[in-house]
């Protein structure tokens, strides 16, 4: 379901309603990932009930959207991190002893603290030394053990994301995993497979913004451009295309239009609106008193709501 405080009511109500289809756990171990158009592992519109251990990422990190009962233990994530987006209240989510880059990276989250547990995580900082990762204690409310470090690789150019002896991962309770027996196993089929390009210990380059989410104010909200894929995908749009509803004044010519905080707003009159500038273009010919349709997207629907300023 597309809105989440309606989730949110009915697991309140029947705990265990999140359980109903699923027999075991789904495992994701043991794997090499690459992901340069995307997220490196996807865990998308209320996917449930996931072991994902002993994983290496190698470009887009791991994102977590709504579902119940991931848990996200002993993975490393090159070059990116960890990607939260749209939780449910009590989402039972565990995101523990893993090796980012990043901090987190969220969309439409709720208010920390986050999920069941997220704690004793190492965010990677080439000759660090050890210190609180105050950044991802500020995001989810809690890695109250978490550190920011570096984690001593074996020979990450080479693609052995094996910690040495000594590493301070390994006093965060991280367990090495073997680094050569991802893929296919017969040595005819070995032969012929491919191996992901290698970063090494670089971050992936952050990707711009697609468009500037500085806010403005139309009248009398406080709107936003829709800022990059990672809130297309929170809002289930087709596109990084238009604009995001901050707040809206109690009273207000578009509160009582039906206008609402996260709303996505894509039209005005049936003419596109991709974003800010455009928003601002079509609102001048409007005269007080005239009426006209904005459309939205709201929970994953479409709507048209009437206005008159």
């Amino acid at each position: 379901r597309p809105n989440i405080n309606e989730v949110n009511a009915w697991v309140k109500k029947v705990p265990d309603l999140p359980k109903l289809d699923a027999v075991k756990p789904n495992i994701l171990r043991n794997n090499r990932w690459r992901c340069d158009h995307g997220w490196d592992i996807d865990l998308d519109d209320g996917s449930s009930f996931y072991i994902i251990s002993n994983n290496l990422c190698l470009h887009g990190g791991i994102k977590n959207r709504e579902g119940y009962g991931r848990v996200v233990e002993n993975n490393i994530m090159v070059g990116s991190g960890f990607h939260p987006h749209v939780w449910f209240a009590e989402s039972g989510d565990i995101f523990s002893r893993n090796i980012v880059w990043r901090d987190y990276q969220p969309a439409r989250m709720p208010a920390p603290p986050w999920g069941l547990e997220m704690d004793y995580n190492l965010l990677h900082n080439v000759g660090a030394f050890n210190a609180p990762a105050t950044a991802l204690q500020q995001q989810s409310g809690r890695d109250e053990h978490s550190i920011s470090a570096d984690a001593h690789f074996i020979d990450p150019t080479s693609g052995d994301y094996r910690v040495k002896d000594g590493s301070p991962a390994l006093a965060l309770g991280f367990v090495n995993f073997p680094m050569d027996q991802f893929g296919v196993q017969k040595p005819e089929l070995k032969a012929i497979a491919r191996t992901p390009g290698l970063p090494g210990q670089k971050p992936v380059a952050a990707a711009p913004l697609a468009r500037d989410p500085t806010p403005r104010i139309w009248l009398g909200a406080n709107v936003r451009n829709l800022a990059d894929e990672g809130e297309m995908s929170a809002f289930g749009l087709p596109g990084v295309t238009g604009v995001l509803v901050l707040e809206i004044p109690a009273g207000s010519s578009l509160a009582k239009a039906g206008l609402q905080k996260t709303d996505v707003i894509l039209s005005i009159n049936g003419d596109k609106t991709a974003d800010v500038a455009t928003l601002l273009r079509q609102a001048p010919p409007l005269n007080a008193g005239q009426t006209f349709k904005v459309g939205i997207s709201r929970n994953q629907k479409q709507i048209v709501l009437t206005l008159t300023p």
